[in-house]
């Protein structure tokens, strides 16, 4: 998986523009009579560039939302772990939550800590609780403090909450070094990707490549007018026009 050194690094360098313009003119050469006949024939950089693509999307995407999320739980973050016997989720002691959340914020993938004698762990990847001794698991979540979750007396101003999102804001600007968020693809380039890989649906693709646009494609279409788009450029009647031959791993349960 991309980490946000590398995706940086692609940002700094202007690498995912130039995979869109290469993608761009690949779709030229490739829809010319008698270039690619064969998926054997598909280009062995292909799928691996696709990919790249989509790993940096992910990243960009996934700070984006974390910055929102922080923005929306407020400074007074609170973790909970659900109880299964009586279906409700149940806040940590002061000690672990501060535990938990210091952990988190340093970008952690686990925090250890203790309640009593019982030992436990939170993988925030799965964002979920591991009792280390009888190896029973939990779900937990980052909950939006209630009024019941602040102190009394304590009431949220507008400057308050204006405040503390500027703090977040310059936090995620020093760590990705720019402007609020590592940004994603603009909305041209997004139609450009959408519209090439629709026409390579046409072609013959070898099975890596095939995954490496679907993948794509499905993270680009989550938004709707990008949807319309990959439809109206005939994406999704060329999917079902697809064989076997093209088969990969998940292929039928798409």
């Amino acid at each position: 998986e991309m980490n946000l050194v590398c995706a940086l690094a692609m940002h700094q360098e202007k690498l995912p523009m130039r995979i869109v313009n290469l993608l761009q003119v690949s779709r030229d050469a490739f829809l010319c009579p008698g270039q690619v006949s064969d998926a054997k024939q598909t280009p062995r950089w292909l799928a691996p560039m696709v990919l790249l693509l989509d790993l940096w999307e992910k990243i960009s995407v996934a700070l984006k939302r974390k910055m929102q999320g922080r923005i929306a739980v407020g400074p007074n973050r609170i973790w909970k772990w659900f109880d299964d016997s009586s279906g409700r989720w149940c806040k940590y002691s002061t000690h672990n939550n501060t535990t938990i959340d210091e952990s988190y914020s340093k970008g952690e993938s686990y925090v250890r800590f203790q309640a009593g004698r019982r030992k436990y762990s939170v993988q925030f990847g799965t964002m979920i609780q591991l009792n280390e001794e009888t190896g029973n698991r939990r779900p937990v979540m980052l909950a939006i403090p209630t009024a019941e979750d602040k102190p009394p007396g304590k009431k949220d101003s507008k400057e308050t909450n204006e405040t503390f999102s500027e703090e977040i804001k310059r936090e995620f600007s020093v760590l990705t070094k720019m402007d609020g968020y590592l940004p994603g693809l603009p909305h041209d380039s997004i139609e450009i990707v959408i519209s090439c890989l629709s026409s390579f649906l046409s072609i013959p693709l070898n099975p890596d490549a095939l995954h490496a646009a679907m993948r794509l494609v499905l993270r680009l279409t989550r938004q709707h007018q990008y949807a319309v788009k990959f439809v109206e450029e005939g994406g999704a009647q060329r999917l079902l026009t697809l064989t076997l031959e093209s088969s990969f791993q998940g292929f039928l349960n798409l």
